[in-house]
């Protein structure tokens, strides 16, 4: 359902027009592309919930559970991306009319600490969202390494999964 497949890379979140659908073709996302993100994070967490019950019940792998956790963390990045888009947007336009003298800077100064409020979430957002790809790309090493141990996998297959994490490591992804 959600990315099923364990070695499949995400869609880059950065590219405008990437296949979530969060970016406009300008690469700024909208209200209507916010609310569209909120929605398919909150699907994402009900259906990460739903795995787990289904893991425990012993239908889902663990793989797939970690996956679909992986996946409300990286749509809840581009939804906190699309939030700080739509700040930075707004409060480019409160500047703009500041400065023709249509509003207040009381105004101006609400939309500038929105976007600085925005941009810290955002930030946060990336940084788990970096931190969950690391500790998925180690938890896949270790799998790697302990099928590689009883026989169930290639030296290949071991082989990319340190290379991902050695990659990581170095700040390349």
């Amino acid at each position: 359902m959600l990315n099923d497949l364990p070695d499949v890379p995400l869609p880059s979140p950065t590219a405008p027009g990437a296949s979530t659908g969060e970016a406009t073709a300008a690469g700024v996302a909208s209200e209507a592309d916010v609310k569209r993100l909120e929605d398919r994070v909150e699907q994402a967490k009900k259906t990460a919930a739903w795995r787990g019950r289904l893991f425990r019940a012993g239908v889902f792998s663990k793989v797939q559970v970690e996956q679909s956790e992986l996946s409300v963390v990286r749509l809840t990045k581009d939804l906190e991306n699309a939030r700080r888009d739509v700040a930075k947007e707004f409060a480019d336009s409160q500047g703009k009319h500041f400065a023709a003298g249509e509003i207040a800077r009381e105004e101006m100064e609400k939309a500038a600490a929105a976007l600085a409020a925005a941009e810290a979430a955002a930030r946060d957002a990336s940084e788990r969202w970096d931190k969950a790809q690391m500790d998925a790309a180690e938890t896949n090493l270790q799998r790697q390494r302990q099928l590689y141990a009883v026989g169930a996998t290639t030296k290949n297959q071991l082989r990319r999964a340190e290379e991902r994490v050695t990659a990581m490591k170095a700040g390349t992804p």
